[in-house]
């Protein structure tokens, strides 16, 4: 009995041992299945969120090409900014060495500068006197100059005064041979009716001899009359008588025995007046002669002083047409 109570306890202990073992493994299993069970939901979870992102995916698939557009264009930006930058970085490296070079230039410049300063200022001071000299020089000359300016202002008024008397005087004798040529007209109609007068009287009488009368005109004056025709007065077209009765020969009345009345008076004071310019005339030649050589040697004209002087070539075509109608030419003209 004893050993059939051992062998039923063995048999008892060994059933034990086996249900204590699947009790281990069926614990071990629980806890596989809790893990699991944990998988799964997180599996659950993660499949969730990929089937939201896919949904996602699908709906913004239609602005992928919007997308990448912007991105082809970011690029090209990023790809010309960085090409800039280089570009930029290549022109700084290039001045940074072309302002260390003008740097450098500059300081050699500098110091040639100095130099020349240095030279300068010794040789200024080594020649100091002959500076102050040719200063003095020059002084003198300026002063010379104006010297030689006034002399040649006061010449030249002394000129222009000279040829206005000649002009006044000129003027003077045109009116004067203008009065002269009407008396001559006058005595030249009344010499051709006094010989009408003894053709007529020849004619009847025929005694030959030429018979003299004597008229006073208006002025008190005697003309002859019984001239013959040819020894009447010629007159030519500027005025002036070329043959004078009685073989007087002139020009506008100088004999003083042609002409109206007080025709001697005239005559005396025209050739009074002609002597005058005569002895003028010299005087304006050297005065003339002295403003040409201090022109000739290199002084400024006259037309340097006064603006409103006319050239040399003018101031003699002035002159001829002065000579016409009895104006000067030399002063100036007023605006």
């Amino acid at each position: 009995k004893l050993e059939s109570v051992q062998h039923i306890q063995l048999e008892n202990e060994k059933e034990l041992r086996i249900c204590r073992d699947r009790l281990a493994l069926t614990d071990k299993l629980k806890y596989q299945v809790l893990q699991l069970q944990n998988e799964v939901l997180l599996t659950q979870e993660f499949h969730q969120k990929c089937q939201e992102k896919l949904h996602h995916a699908n709906g913004m698939s239609k602005h992928r090409a919007e997308e990448s557009y912007l991105i082809n264009a970011l690029r090209a930006e990023i790809k010309v900014l960085k090409d800039d930058n280089n570009r930029r970085s290549n022109l700084l490296e290039a001045t940074q060495a072309r302002l260390a070079e003008m740097e450098d230039k500059l300081k050699a410049k500098d110091e040639i500068i100095t130099k020349i300063k240095d030279s300068f200022e010794s040789a200024k001071s080594g020649h100091k006197a002959q500076l102050q000299v040719l200063e003095e020089r020059c002084a003198g000359l300026v002063q010379a100059n104006h010297n030689f300016e006034g002399q040649i202002m006061d010449l030249t008024g002394q000129l222009d005064q000279a040829m206005h008397r000649k002009m006044a005087a000129a003027r003077r004798r045109i009116g004067q041979s203008t009065t002269t040529t009407t008396n001559l007209s006058e005595m030249a109609s009344l010499d051709l009716g006094s010989i009408e007068a003894n053709t007529e009287g020849k004619a009847k009488g025929g005694n030959g001899d030429s018979k003299t009368k004597s008229k006073t005109d208006g002025s008190g004056g005697k003309v002859s009359e019984g001239m013959s025709k040819s020894s009447l007065t010629k007159l030519d077209t500027a005025g002036g008588v070329t043959e004078q009765p009685g073989g007087m020969k002139g020009e506008n009345g100088e004999d003083g025995r042609v002409g109206g009345g007080g025709s001697g008076e005239t005559t005396s004071t025209e050739k009074k007046e002609k002597s005058e310019t005569d002895q003028q005339a010299p005087a304006v030649g050297s005065v003339q002669s002295g403003a040409e050589t201090l022109l000739d040697s290199g002084f400024p004209s006259r037309a340097s002083y006064r603006q409103d002087s006319p050239s040399d070539a003018s101031v003699a075509s002035g002159l001829a047409q002065s000579l016409n109608t009895a104006d000067s030419a030399c002063w100036p003209k007023e605006n």
